[in-house]
């Protein structure tokens, strides 16, 4: 299933609202954006609100569709375009959609995470390498 394309408009709108704020965005405005992606991408694979928060919380998953769900909400972050990590324009969500006093944490754990999906041809395999990789080497994880 598609995900509709008025709600990824709605979305797109969203974080323009957002890069409009001087700084970044608040911790509110990040976890909005945050949740309108992953209410799509669970949609888009029919999992459970209790298997997104697993993941939320932490879990690495092991179920295709779950690596799926991670690689969905990776590319609506715009921190993946296929299997490949899109360092440049994470950077560029970062400065947009992470509050200030997340956004130098954010950078480093994702450039240290920039070449972590190398190798990998199966996207939803790379969204969990990639998850797996945010994890161990963030300070503070978060996931939508």
């Amino acid at each position: 299933m598609e995900v509709n394309k008025y709600f990824v408009l709605f979305l797109i709108l969203v974080i323009y609202q957002i890069s409009l704020c001087s700084g970044g965005a608040t911790i509110e405005q990040m976890e909005k954006a945050a949740g309108l992606m992953r209410t799509a991408c669970v949609n888009k694979f029919k999992i459970s609100e209790a298997e997104a928060d697993s993941v939320k919380a932490g879990n690495i998953p092991t179920e295709k569709n779950l690596k799926c769900y991670v690689h969905c909400v990776f590319e609506m972050m715009g921190a993946m375009k296929k299997a490949k990590v899109n360092y440049e324009g994470m950077m560029k969500q970062i400065d947009t959609l992470m509050p200030d006093e997340m956004k130098e944490t954010t950078k480093k754990t994702f450039g240290l995470c920039k070449d972590s999906t190398q190798g990998i041809k199966d996207p939803c395999e790379a969204g969990a390498t990639l998850l797996k990789c945010v994890k161990d080497n963030a300070e503070v994880f978060t996931f939508a």
